[in-house]
């Protein structure tokens, strides 16, 4: 059985993110903003990244959505130096339908 899966052309590291527009709107995969709450749970100085966490999280009305949108700014503020670190398949560009 053949899996489905999505375009690498689509996909940003970490990296690359750090270069981009604050303003412009990206993808993040929801696991891993579980998976940065529970880091971010340990220091209790990042009550702002946590909150912007939680509220994204809380916009999930869909059990099959894997990815949430947020501004590039947002996704500094609450990954910092992990944004080095996270997969491959943490961050996609916005795919706007025409």
């Amino acid at each position: 059985m053949r899996l489905i899966g999505h375009s690498k052309a689509n996909l940003v590291s970490g990296n690359n993110l750090k270069n981009l527009n604050d303003n412009r709107q990206i993808l993040v995969n929801s696991n891993r903003l579980y998976w940065q709450l529970s880091e971010l749970s340990r220091k209790p100085m990042e009550k702002a990244a946590i909150q912007i966490i939680l509220d994204k999280l809380e916009c999930l009305n869909d059990d099959q959505k894997v990815y949430v949108e947020m501004s590039v700014k947002d996704v500094k503020k609450c990954f910092g130096e992990n944004l080095a670190r996270v997969p491959i398949n943490t961050f996609r560009y916005v795919e706007r339908r025409k």
